[in-house]
């Protein structure tokens, strides 16, 4: 699992989640498919002053995780962009 944005081009795997918050660096993550041999694309995010990661472009699952606010709880999810899956696997 990798984490939402970096100070780096190079995400370091995140081995605890954190406690989720309004921050959507608290919720929102990446699942990385080590089974596939492919660099994980990055892109610098100016209006965040990080690194981002290029779901449509990487061997990546978005996770959205459920979190609270005033009592209610919003949805979490998880995305994928397939048509990337499909040429990963005819190659």
């Amino acid at each position: 699992m990798l984490p939402a944005t970096s100070p780096s081009s190079d995400f370091a795997p995140i081995q605890v989640l954190p406690e989720p918050a309004e921050d959507e660096d608290t919720r929102k993550f990446w699942l990385l498919n080590k089974a596939v041999r492919l660099p994980v694309a990055t892109e610098y995010a100016v209006e965040k002053s990080c690194y981002v990661i290029d779901g449509f472009q990487s061997p990546v699952v978005e996770f959205h995780r459920s979190w609270t606010i005033s009592q209610m709880m919003l949805a979490g999810g998880i995305r994928a962009d397939m048509n990337y899956l499909t040429m990963i696997s005819k190659t």
